[in-house]
């Protein structure tokens, strides 16, 4: 009795993380892989409309500047903090294709950023409402529709 117990628990462990493994493939999607980029170092990308453009330079996110090799090359050689080869602190701008699935639509869409910093969001070259995304979520108001979708970031640091 005890076994049949043990193996009807493990069969259920299992259904669920399943069932759990194919909602997260459903509900969520990798933004994973390579951005457009281009660096802002006058801070004019807002107002000369950025996110209308194309940029001629990627970078692999995650990840960051330095990995990346985007700033100013410093190959500093610090005792005192982590140092960095690659320094940047300003504005960037991040820019990819994101194709929204048939299944999500009429539902509420969420952009989820680790570590980021002061963010504005465009899709398809409409500003997001959610004037800055301090904390890295950015819902999706005005809705966003299926299918292909061009989707701009602005990061900068924090005032």
């Amino acid at each position: 009795m005890e076994l049949k117990i043990v193996r009807s628990f493990q069969v259920l462990a299992f259904l669920a993380a399943h069932i759990t493994s194919a909602w997260a493939a459903e509900s969520m999607l990798s933004l994973a892989g390579t951005w457009s980029f281009r660096l802002d170092p006058e801070d004019v990308g807002v107002t000369e409309k950025w996110f209308t453009l194309g940029f001629d330079d990627t970078i692999q996110l995650p990840g960051t500047t330095d990995e990346n090799h985007k700033g100013l090359k410093k190959d500093e050689q610090c005792i005192d903090r982590l140092s960095r080869v690659w320094y940047w602190k300003g504005p960037a701008w991040y820019q990819r294709r994101v194709t929204i699935p048939d299944t999500w639509k009429g539902k509420r869409i969420t952009l989820l950023l680790e570590r980021s910093k002061n963010t504005r969001v465009w899709v398809d070259q409409i500003f997001s409402t959610a004037r800055h995304v301090i904390n890295g979520r950015c819902g999706n108001d005005p809705p966003i529709r299926q299918g292909g979708r061009g989707v701009s970031l602005r990061t900068a640091p924090c005032a």
